[in-house]
């Protein structure tokens, strides 16, 4: 979810571009994206779920190893994927490699 710098409002996505329904204010967006496939029978859907170069705000947790190179820390976040009523999934991007995982409570 995007803010728009001038008015506060929630920004819309239209084409490559936040655009605010409100006051017309329009920003590109990073073509930059790390992408996490779901674990459907196809492997055909795809979701969102970290514009790169945001991580800097994003808290480290120093004791979680990365299953692929091992390496100790990774930035986490968590996201409603599932219904309402089910627990939230909790992702992880390794400080060293880059590579997302994610974690079902």
């Amino acid at each position: 979810m995007k803010f728009c710098p001038k008015c506060g409002r929630i920004m819309i996505i239209r084409d490559d571009k936040y655009v605010c329904s409100f006051c017309g204010y329009e920003e590109k967006i990073k073509k930059e994206r790390t992408v996490v496939f779901s674990e459907d029978k196809n492997n055909t859907e795809r979701m969102v779920v970290l514009e790169g170069g945001s991580e800097g705000n994003l808290p480290i947790e120093e004791d979680i190893e990365c299953p692929k190179c091992g390496n100790k820390g990774a930035y986490f976040w968590t996201m409603q994927t599932r219904a309402s009523d089910e627990a939230e999934t909790k992702f992880y991007k390794c400080v060293k490699c880059g590579y997302v995982w994610r974690v079902y409570d």
